[in-house]
């Protein structure tokens, strides 16, 4: 009935919309057609990772599907996150009724990320049986005048929805992670934001810049002046009146410095654009090696994750240009400036499951940890309560075939630990954390249950290596999915307690840990100057860093309900 062939660079999606009226076809009493995607490489290029990894996402899912209402059998979609070279997904599409004209959305998505010459070749065919599939056309396109498609790639998609002329325009920036893209990655919390915001009214365009991808080691500096420069070249039309950031994981720095380059070089833009939200997702934003192990922070410094490794790792020599680590600038002066001028500055958090951002440095340190410990033992003893125990299985939609390579390197940095290491359920709140708790918090007396607990390094790994997905249930049923938010609190600088004048040592003479404690902490101290900031702690399933961003529709629908509190809470 149809067939169509392309290519995917890093981060290129292609989407089909296809059309089916079985009025019209040939064959009667058609009950359901088949689809099947193709990952056209040679099997031989399975094994190159580093070149690649040369894999496909693809998903399919009725149009009158929403992720956010209870779904009858009929509107299951179906996905396969890891498509090999020479591997097929293989799919029925149900045709409940012979009237009118079913429609599906069809989304082919890269899973590269290491090179940006690299591409992947794919096909995809629709018939009426899983054998028709096998049977190519003479040429792409429709067979039949009961199927038809429009095709749209990521230029297409990311210049929708088409902008008025001269009237007032929000701008709303998306950047992204290490080993990340905008336009793939976080094409999903576009399309998000697109849908809600027609509901209002208000005219807004959600941009991000592409060509960041693939050079995400080079540094947070280099990686910020190349977003702004595009900002303020390419995005920044005369109808644009306010301006939002939001950024994921790495995305969070390189937007700031993005922020402070644009005061300094291109003053006009904030003069011109009232800046409106400023977001951030799991971002590192007091770098990574505060409460992790040596071994970390000595592969940052060496350059395993490149210049934004060392950026990442506080690593700093002095020189005429840098006097001082670029995270520890970062939240001052020009950023800074601009910074207090947001309507509203919030920061996301996984408050377990996250082996790439801990908890404490995407939260900006300084929590109410008792409200969380509290927090904690509720939710425990909710699960306890529960008939039975759940365990996540691999949704059927899945491929039985795993190859978990595409989620081990997509976040190279996965073997970082979280912050919060678990503790008895009578143990005290260590002092390391203690430190960090605000001032003015309700209920002081620590009443016992453990904080929730810390994600370490073996721990992460398996995660990341084998991250169950989500069921049909999860997809389908709004109401079978537990509570994500787990705590949303806006803190005030005079929340903020004083710093602590006694400084403990480590018999180790190796262990600086102290001392990058307290490089974490004064930064921290300077994001909180005269800023008041929203901090929503969020509980996902792993792999909670990239079900955060929902990476991939399905693959990471487990993130659908932070999105969903983003976007309620800042754009609709």
């Amino acid at each position: 009935l149809y067939q169509a062939h392309g290519k995917v660079k890093i981060g290129q999606v292609h989407r089909y919309q296809i059309f089916y009226t079985p009025s019209r076809d040939a064959v009667a009493n058609i009950k359901s057609l088949h689809l099947r995607v193709r990952n056209e490489e040679n099997i031989a290029l399975r094994g190159l990772y580093f070149s690649g990894p040369f894999l496909l996402y693809a998903h399919v899912y009725p149009e009158q599907f929403n992720p956010f209402r209870k779904s009858p059998p009929n509107l299951c979609p179906s996905f396969n996150p890891t498509i090999r070279p020479a591997q097929s997904f293989h799919t029925d599409l149900p045709v409940p009724s012979k009237d009118g004209t079913h429609v599906w959305i069809v989304d082919i998505v890269s899973q590269l990320i290491f090179s940006r010459g690299s591409e992947v070749a794919f096909s995809l065919t629709i018939g009426h049986t899983k054998e028709d599939t096998a049977n190519l056309l003479p040429q792409d396109g429709s067979a039949s005048p009961a199927l038809q498609a429009v095709h749209k790639d990521t230029l297409d998609l990311w210049n929708l929805p088409v902008v008025v002329p001269s009237k007032p325009l929000h701008l709303v920036v998306l950047s992204h992670g290490l080993y990340s893209n905008t336009s793939a990655d976080m094409l999903f919390l576009k399309e998000f934001i697109d849908s809600a915001v027609a509901k209002t009214g208000e005219a807004v365009a959600v941009r991000g810049y592409f060509d960041n991808a693939g050079l995400t080691e080079r540094g947070v500096k280099y990686l910020g002046r190349r977003l702004a420069k595009h900002i303020h070249d390419k995005l920044m039309t005369p109808d644009v009146t306010k301006i939002s950031f939001i950024g994921h994981s790495l995305g969070g720095l390189v937007m700031t410095y993005a922020i402070a380059y644009l005061n300094v070089h291109y003053p006009s833009v904030f003069k011109q654009a009232e800046p409106i939200n400023f977001i951030t997702l799991a971002s590192p934003l007091l770098g990574l090696t505060g409460e992790n192990p040596m071994y970390v922070k000595l592969g940052l410094d060496i350059g395993v994750l490149g210049r934004t490794g060392q950026d990442l790792g506080l690593t700093w020599r002095p020189s005429l240009t840098a006097k001082h680590p670029v995270l520890k600038v970062l939240p001052t002066g020009p950023a800074a400036e601009i910074l207090r001028r947001f309507h509203r500055r919030t920061v996301y958090a996984n408050v377990v499951n996250d082996g790439i951002v801990p908890l404490r440095t995407s939260s900006l340190l300084f929590l109410d940890y008792r409200a969380l410990r509290r927090a904690h033992k509720i939710k425990q003893e909710e699960s306890k309560r529960r008939a039975s125990v759940e365990v996540t299985k691999a949704s059927p939609n899945a491929s039985k075939d795993e190859n978990p390579i595409v989620s081990f390197f997509q976040p190279l940095g996965s073997l970082f630990s979280s912050l919060i290491r678990p503790q008895g359920g009578g143990s005290k709140i260590p002092s390391a954390i203690l430190s960090a708790q605000t001032v003015g918090a309700e209920g002081g007396e620590d009443d016992g249950g453990a904080l929730p607990p810390k994600a370490n390094v073996l721990v992460s790994a398996t995660a990341v290596l084998n991250p169950p997905l989500p069921d049909n249930k999860f997809i389908m049923d709004p109401s079978s999915r537990r509570e994500t938010i787990f705590h949303d609190r806006v803190y005030f600088p005079e929340d903020i307690p004083p710093p602590k004048l006694k400084r403990t040592h480590s018999d180790d003479p190796t262990d600086d840990s102290h001392l990058r404690a307290r490089t974490e902490e004064k930064i921290a101290r300077k994001w909180h100057t005269g800023m008041a900031w929203r901090k929503v702690l969020v509980h996902l399933e792993p792999d909670a860093h990239n079900n955060m961003i929902v990476r991939r529709m399905f693959a990471n629908a487990y993130g659908w309900p932070v999105l969903e509190h983003l976007v309620q809470e800042h754009f609709a």
